[in-house]
């Protein structure tokens, strides 16, 4: 069985895929340089900067619920909630094609740092039991949906960039 989950783990987890995420993301520019990063391919039809824009949205996402919950509101909705992923990503990558990659990797590194601040600030307790926010059909854990749209998140997309440098070879 495995180990229950505590907000000491969970940042610990967050901060240690963050830091493979930015090693990663310093390699591509690296081999590739800025510019290589707009090029399409390294997810589909999605360049680099479309992966760290992605990442960044679900990011916001949470970073905005939690602010909302320290001031004891419903999380805001921008209406792609209860879309299937597809459209949801569709829609996010639109709103964000006018920015530049370094636009893109500012907004990265300060909804992260943002994200982190306020997964400290927040009570274990929301971090990890149940909870079920005015609007949500059901419970949920959400260290469960912070795992999936954050740690978790940057290992697939990782994988997608360390195959598309791979290619590029």
């Amino acid at each position: 069985m495995d180990e229950k989950m505590t907000k000491a783990k969970l940042l610990v987890e967050l901060k240690l895929a963050r830091t493979q995420w930015n090693t990663l993301i310093a390699k591509a520019i690296a081999q590739r340089s800025k510019p290589g990063l707009l090029e399409a391919g390294a997810a589909g039809s999605w360049s680099v900067r479309d992966l760290i824009v992605h990442l960044t949205s679900y990011e916001r996402w949470f970073v905005n619920a939690a602010e909302a919950q320290l001031c004891g509101e419903a999380p805001p909705l921008d209406g792609t909630e209860w879309m299937d992923w597809d459209q949801r990503n569709a829609i996010h990558h639109q709103r964000t094609l006018h920015l530049s990659l370094d636009e893109v990797m500012a907004d990265s590194i300060r909804t992260y740092e943002r994200l982190v601040a306020l997964m400290e600030l927040l009570p274990e307790e929301f971090l990890i039991e149940p909870q079920q926010p005015p609007g949500m059909p059901q419970p949920f854990e959400v260290w469960e949906q912070l795992r999936g749209n954050t740690y978790d998140h940057y290992r697939l997309h990782m994988r997608d960039v360390q195959v598309w440098l791979d290619r590029q070879r």
